[in-house]
């Protein structure tokens, strides 16, 4: 705890002051969290994925949320992949 009372957040899942979080659409839903962090860390330390699911089968919807540590690996990967790369079902 904190001295003022509240809750301090668990480290291991704090997000880095500066980190961006991108909103990715069009993947394949056979991709996990860790395919898709394989094609993002081309451009920068990935500090999460997150595959978006659905609550009852928790079959992926096709998009994820990628966040960076960075603002600038971000754009870059804004950059490069924003509507240039296709990844193959």
């Amino acid at each position: 705890m904190r001295e003022s009372g509240e809750m301090a957040e668990p480290t291991s899942h704090a997000r880095p002051p500066r980190a961006v979080k991108l909103f990715v659409g069009q993947i394949p839903r056979s991709f996990n969290e860790d395919q898709i962090r394989a094609i993002f860390e081309e451009y920068g330390p990935v500090h999460e994925v997150v595959v978006i699911r659905d609550k009852s089968t928790e079959a992926s919807k096709g998009c994820a949320f990628v966040i960076y540590t960075s603002r600038g690996d971000a754009d870059r990967a804004i950059q490069t992949l924003n509507n240039l790369r296709c990844i193959p079902p």
